[in-house]
């Protein structure tokens, strides 16, 4: 919200003198809970632009667009000024700008535009009549302002912008939080401010009747019988207040032009002196109101209702809305003529022709107009306040107001009808027991029971001698005791509170063992060169079903767009998704991980693992992937792409992390389909805790990916309950003795894994079997069809001596038979 502090101060009247510099007004407002976002403003037009009036024009002797215009400046000196306006005539008042003057326009170099006597096509002229933009008053620039309605003959020489009221202004950018629907005005923030300075805010309640007068505060609803205006009906309890007034005979015409200089500094749009006067009030009071042209109501009904189905309907920015069934409108009978708290219709717009106003000052329950104006994309200045909450007691007030401003401005006869149709008898302040004790216990300093209430009473609320005290109406926060403590802390201001004294050090609380085990995973992944992703939770329906059994998807009931339908299965997905976002702008190597959740459905008796709510399974997925090159080409080496092995050799070394040493890994599984090439299920301790996956060529052209694409995804809460059950890594000394390394080579069927003959090595091994490592697999011609041949590397270790070939023979025997026995191994000589 734009703040003007010239209509602040005038506002505060007397008390403007006994404002701040603004740096501490702004300061001041931040503090008490309204953010000062910018801070910027408007020059003073110079003294040297004038009012002028133009006594004769010639044709320029040598330009058919220019004219010669003879004026006058003051009551004894006129003056040449040569004028391309299409508009400018004799007889007519106008700004203008003298030698020497400096407007707020810039010239071709930048600089702010200075008047200067000039020669144009051998006729000399002595300054410039202006236009409205040249004078940084609006973007007109048709022709030159005509000043013949705001000013008189008695005004010529005198300075423009005294005679027009058009000083400069500083303007305040304020973010005011939801809370707080009476801060959304001009009277709403000076209250505040007046409150935390010390100041007076006895004048922001006096056109209320007062902020002890409890009897205003009941307005009893009453029904207009005059056959000459149209009956109040409300049909729907979103709108418990309606207020409607009359004035007749008035003249359309554009705003005086301080109002249309002030809204436009606020970034309004002046539209003319009946709609101005409506915007005018907005910001002044808060409070919407609308002005209908009267004569769009042919029915003699005024109804507030909803329709069970859409209603095409154009709003006054000449677009056609589809309004969805339910939405609340203003109706001449069951013709809508604006939508409730919104917008205002096109068809009962005030024009050039109205003559007769009916305005309206109501109140809408801030839930329906949220809705619509969410349903329709559709906020407006009227929305933004109703959706926060309206004063029930300000739409007499706020009338009043607007008639006062529609009499000044456009004339007419205001008639003395009040149509006040309310759905509530009465308003009744609610009363909040207020014990200023409790103000000591939350913010931990003492502060007196005068102070206390004295800043309530500042605010607006009643005390009672009993400490029972009545928020304003204005004030739908304010509903218990902690949110009058709240006011008094920020008006008393916050940083006057001491600094408690520590009454004993701060333990800090050792991270829970889960957050540590994915950090240390997380950190394993990054040391591996990976680089961590966060793809959305959300996935479309397709992909969802694609990945796993459709009937175990998850999906949303109110998708907030068709890319984010479902909940995912699987971090795949997403990691594919960062793999082609990164292809398609040029980074083809990508090595990435994402440790997230994934969701599911468990089965049919409920035994899911997990988090289980209704049959919902969240589990907590670590995924890896690579694509791309995995080097590049080089004067020493040529580019290559990943293996399967680059991937697992990482992979294992996360899970030594993710498991600890002492559990076993191992892959088995392999499974061969048309789109991945490579399935494997990853073991540990006899249980699934994962996948590894190639990529087929037809699920990487669907992601836009040439090269190989590997990926793994494992169950860290399967991991972690293994991890929590391992033996604990001791450091070993590394031995001063020599290992003996043994090599040899095995046939065996096509469908016997490397990880089945490593578990049989390892389990016919001694302890001086170090390790264990398999370095070639081969098929082809010289063996026999539907068998491989695996070459292995065992290494043998003895800490506490040198080993010898003979000493080993015979377990490298054991090993050899072992083989032979439980996967008909044979050794290829």
């Amino acid at each position: 919200m734009i703040v003007s502090l010239n209509w602040i101060k005038e506002l505060l009247g007397d008390q403007a003198s006994s404002l701040p510099e603004v740096e501490v007004i702004a300061d001041t407002l931040t503090r008490i809970g309204h953010e000062v976002e910018e801070i910027r403003t408007t020059s003073t037009l110079p003294d040297s632009v004038i009012i002028g009036e133009v006594l004769e024009t010639q044709k320029h002797p040598d330009a058919d667009r220019l004219k010669v215009c003879t004026v006058r400046i003051s009551e004894s000196e006129t003056t040449t000024i040569i004028c391309g306006a299409p508009n400018v005539a004799a007889g007519q008042l106008v700004p203008v700008a003298t030698p020497g003057a400096v407007l707020p326009i810039h010239d071709k170099e930048g600089k702010p535009l200075k008047i200067k006597v000039s020669n144009i096509r051998g006729v000399e002229s002595n300054g410039m009549i202006c236009a409205m933009d040249e004078l940084a008053l609006g973007e007109d620039h048709d022709g030159i302002m005509v000043l013949n309605d705001e000013v008189t003959a008695s005004d010529i020489g005198r300075p423009f912008a005294e005679v027009c009221g058009l000083m400069g202004d500083t303007l305040i950018e304020v973010s005011l939080t939801p809370n707080r629907p009476d801060a959304a005005s001009h009277q709403g923030l000076a209250r505040d401010l007046c409150a935390a300075l010390g100041l007076s805010t006895a004048w922001s309640f006096s056109s209320r009747g007062g902020n002890d007068a409890k009897d205003e505060w009941r307005p009893k609803a009453q029904q207009s019988s005059n056959k000459e205006h149209v009956s109040i009906e409300l049909k729907d309890g979103a709108c418990p207040r309606y207020v409607a007034r009359w004035i007749h005979g008035v003249t359309i015409a554009p705003s005086p032009l301080f109002v249309r200089q002030r809204l436009e500094s606020l970034g309004l749009r002046s539209v003319n002196n009946v709609v101005d006067a409506t915007n005018w009030v907005l910001h002044e009071m808060g409070h919407p109101t609308h002005a209908f042209d009267a004569g769009a109501f042919e029915s003699g009904t005024l109804r507030v209702q909803r329709f069970d189905n859409d209603v095409l309907f154009t709003t006054l920015d000449h677009v056609e809305r589809t309004c969805p069934a339910g939405t609340l409108f203003i109706c001449d009978g069951d013709k809508p003529v604006a939508i409730a708290g919104v917008m205002g219709g096109l068809e009962s717009e005030v024009s050039d022709q109205t003559t007769d106003i009916l305005l309206e000052s109501a109140m809408f329950a801030p839930s329906s107009i949220r809705k619509t104006s969410k349903a329709l994309g559709l906020q407006s200045d009227a929305s933004y306040r109703f959706e926060r909450g309206a004063d029930p007691l300000a739409c007499t007030f706020a009338a009043d107001r607007v008639i006062e401003l529609i009499k000044a401005w456009a004339g007419g006869e205001v008639s003395a009808e009040i149509a006040d149709v309310s759905g509530i008898q009465e308003y009744e302040p609610q009363a909040i027991e207020f014990d200023t004790a409790l103000t000591t216990r939350i913010l931990g300093h003492t502060i007196e029971d005068d102070v206390q209430f004295d800043t309530l009473t500042s605010l607006g609320c009643v005390v009672d001698n009993s400490a029972s005290v009545h928020p304003p109406s204005f004030r739908p926060d304010l509903t218990r005791p902690i949110d009058l403590v709240e006011e008094v802390g920020r008006l008393w201001d916050y940083n006057r509170l001491p600094e408690p004294s520590v009454q004993q050090a701060f333990v800090p609380q050792p991270i829970p063992q889960r957050e540590s085990y994915i950090v240390a995973c997380a950190s394993a992944c990054m040391r591996l060169g990976y680089r961590e992703i966060q793809a959305n939770s959300l996935i479309p329906k397709e992909d969802a079903q694609r990945a796993i059994d459709p009937a175990l998807v998850i999906h949303t009931l109110n998708p907030v767009s068709s890319e984010a339908t479902s909940l995912r299965p699987t971090l795949a997905i997403g990691g594919l998704n960062v793999f082609q976002r990164n292809r398609n702008r040029g980074v083809h190597a990508a090595r990435c991980f994402e440790i997230g959740h994934v969701y599911r459905r468990t089965d049919k008796e409920g035994k899911g693992k997990g988090t289980w709510h209704q049959g919902i399974e969240e589990r907590t997925h670590l995924w890896m992937g690579v694509t791309g090159p995995a080097t590049t080409a080089d004067w020493a080496q040529a580019e290559s792409t990943y293996r399967f092995d680059h991937l697992k050799r990482d992979l294992l070394g996360v899970l030594r992390v993710a498991l600890g040493s002492s559990v076993q890994v191992h892959e088995l599984s392999f499974q061969m389909d048309e789109s991945n090439p490579l399935i494997s299920t990853i073991h540990a301790q006899d249980e699934i805790i994962g996948t590894f996956t190639e990529l087929g060529r037809k699920e990487r052209s669907s992601y836009d990916l040439e090269s190989p694409t590997f990926m793994v995804e494992i169950d860290l809460d399967t991991c972690f309950e293994m991890w929590s059950h391992s033996t604990p890594t001791r450091a070993a000394e590394v031995s001063k003795f020599p290992s003996i390394d043994y090599d040899f080579a095995l046939v065996v069927a096509s469908n016997v894994t490397a990880g089945t003959l490593e578990q049989i090595i390892r389990d016919a091994g001694s302890d001086r079997l170090h390790d264990v490592q398999c370095f070639d697999v081969y098929e082809g011609d010289q063996i026999a069809k539907h068998t491989k041949s695996l070459a292995f590397r065992c290494t043998f270790l003895d800490s506490t001596k040198t080993l010898t070939f003979n000493e080993v023979e015979d377990e490298i025997k054991l090993i050899l038979n072992s083989l032979k026995d439980k996967a008909s191994a044979e050794l290829r000589t």
